[in-house]
């Protein structure tokens, strides 16, 4: 067995913990049956003295102790770095984010396609745009900007654009949103401008009068 410690892991298994002993908290001082919190896992933070439900604290500290450590158990590489196995186990998680990130963040699944080739495009475009995410995460990392690809989503969803058409004058304006920390972030990262006032964008397009408000991401 090959144990690990990372002060990141540890500070995340702490705040994970006392998001749940809070939660746990509230619910005890609510519920009209403590006993039935037991399920869920909760069962490893409480006592139960005298048929009451409290949360123990030796329990606690325990669990505690256990903080930023991770175990990885290996047969037959006794002739191998520890080191080295790490780094493959790592590289396995980071494969594994690589398919949570199509199938939930991108929604790769279902595909709504019979035809061959419709298949075939939509996995290729699905596969340009997991690229262009993880290349975007990586030059983020690199410039001092940590993110997930589901908070790269989130940012850049809101990054939109209305279009006004000026019917008098005719023209067709943009209204850019306001960017957020995060979407500043990016917009410097890739060397993109974005317009914090009113633009026009063409003369032209303002003879249609159907047109009246879209929004473009």
């Amino acid at each position: 067995m090959i144990v690990t410690h990372s002060p990141k892991r540890a500070r995340k298994d702490r705040k994970v913990r006392e998001d749940r002993l809070n939660g746990l908290r509230k619910r005890l001082a609510n519920s009209r049956q403590p006993a039935s919190l037991a399920g869920g896992g909760n069962a490893r933070y409480l006592d139960f003295p005298d048929g009451q439900v409290r949360i123990s604290t030796e329990k606690v500290a325990g669990l505690a102790a256990w903080d930023g450590l991770k175990g990885i158990v290996a047969w037959g590489c006794e002739d191998h770095d520890p080191r080295d196995l790490v780094v493959q186990y790592r590289r396995l998680s980071e494969i594994e984010a690589c398919f949570r990130t199509n199938k939930h963040d991108l929604r790769i699944r279902p595909i709504y396609h019979r035809k061959e080739h419709r298949i075939r495009s939509h996995l290729a475009i699905f596969y340009m745009a997991f690229c262009c995410l993880q290349h975007l995460c990586y030059r983020l990392r690199v410039c001092g900007h940590t993110m997930s690809t589901n908070r790269i989503q989130s940012v850049v969803n809101r990054m939109q654009v209305n279009l006004l058409h000026d019917r008098e004058g005719g023209g067709l304006y943009g209204m850019p949103s306001k960017l957020c920390p995060d979407g500043r972030a990016i917009c410097r990262t890739v060397g993109v401008e974005w317009n914090r006032v009113p633009f026009m964008i063409s003369p032209e397009q303002g003879e249609r009068e159907d047109v009246r408000y879209d929004v473009v991401s």
